[in-house]
């Protein structure tokens, strides 16, 4: 049976999303949700803000603690996003992740605005951090702060003129093989799932090579992929489906909400059966 009880996938204003984890909560209770997962990009600021919410409206909704991080296959030559499920945000391995990551941002977004500021685009670090809530600042934020003052008409056109690969302005980040993110993540008593695994299909491979490239995560010691996504067709959900059950890999959904950007999903827009939840919920419940 389909329910949209649980969105395992969602981002607020503490990384790249439109909405604070206290309006997100608000959407969640709005829509009857049971679950949801707060997945910001590389930081958990605004989990104590989402749980303190909860807890001050007095909702039946449970929080799941997650994060989406970054990596960089070199063989596939490909830029994965893997989720972590279930880990206390107290955690010591995880602060010190985070320390250094946020460090890494920082660094990066100076460098950026230097090269900004040679294209004649004195851009400062206060006009970025003004579209933040969070430490995790990235290069959407770079975008509406150039539009917001008027050096490009549109954040899209700030990436194409400035912040794309290959522009002016482009930075790369510092990169990290799949396999150092999801020992990160097992360090960190966390689950590790593949999100919107759509990659590999987009670049035109049969099946067979798609299964070839999902084995190679597999083999790194993932723990579940993200079936039901917007970007997920039904053709790659029963690739994912068949080497779930093969590999014995849990299953997760998420809408991979951002807000009111653009025309992206909705909190709640997205499908799970309710198996694939109890295997989810016992993949992070403590042995």
């Amino acid at each position: 049976m389909w329910k949209a009880r649980a969105d395992l996938h969602t981002h607020s204003t503490c990384s790249d999303g439109s909405l604070t984890p206290e309006e997100l909560v608000r959407e969640a209770d709005i829509i009857g949700l049971t679950w949801f997962a707060l997945t910001d990009h590389d930081t958990i600021d605004g989990i104590p803000r989402a749980r303190a919410e909860i807890e001050r409206r007095g909702l039946p909704l449970e929080l799941i603690t997650g994060a989406e991080l970054s990596a960089y296959s070199p063989q596939s030559k490909v830029e994965l996003h893997i989720l972590a499920y279930g880990f206390s945000p107290d955690d010591e391995n995880l602060k010190q992740y985070l320390a250094d990551f946020q460090n890494e941002r920082v660094v990066r977004l100076d460098r950026i605005l230097a090269l900004l500021a040679e294209q004649g685009v004195p851009l400062t670090r206060e006009q970025v951090y003004s579209f933040s809530s969070g430490t995790s600042i990235g290069r959407v934020h770079i975008a509406q702060a150039l539009a917001r003052y008027g050096y490009v008409i549109s954040p899209s056109e700030a990436f194409q003129k400035y912040l794309a690969d290959g522009a002016p302005a482009y930075i790369p980040r510092k990169k990290y093989t799949p396999e150092e993110i999801i020992t990160l993540i097992h360090s960190w008593g966390a689950i590790a799932v593949l999100a919107h695994p759509n990659y590999f299909n987009n670049k035109g491979l049969s099946e067979q090579e798609i299964e070839m490239e999902f084995g190679r995560c597999i083999a790194m010691g993932l723990d579940g992929l993200e079936c039901w996504h917007s970007k997920v067709d039904e053709d790659l959900r029963r690739v994912i489906k068949r080497l779930a059950l093969r590999h014995g890999l849990i299953l997760t959904g998420g809408s991979d909400t951002h807000g009111n950007f653009d025309n992206r999903p909705k909190i709640g827009d997205c499908r799970m059966t309710d198996s694939a939840m109890n295997k989810f919920l016992a993949a992070i419940s403590p042995a």
